[in-house]
């Protein structure tokens, strides 16, 4: 099969004899600004690198013998031997 990209080139949709033409790009200086870019990193900067109270709460979590409780640990051990049985 051979296809001539010449043939039939026009855009569809568009009337024979009115072939559309792309507006021509210009070339403009570059006037590229990267404040914006300095701001967000300087924000990013600022965020800690973990939440304390998500740390402060898992901590609590470890010393607690109730966490998780024995119908978590149960039900969870379900799905996993159900996992390993449908393997």
């Amino acid at each position: 099969m051979k296809i001539d990209s010449t043939s039939n080139s026009r855009p569809l949709g568009t009337p024979v004899g009115q072939v559309s033409t792309p507006a021509r790009l210009t070339a403009t200086a570059d006037r590229t600004s990267f404040q914006q870019t300095d701001v967000l990193n300087g924000a990013l900067a600022d965020i800690p690198n973990s939440r304390p109270e998500a740390v402060a709460r898992a901590q609590q979590l470890i010393h607690d013998s109730g966490f998780p409780s024995p119908q978590v640990i149960h039900d969870i051990s379900r799905l996993l031997v159900a996992a390993l049985q449908d393997r």
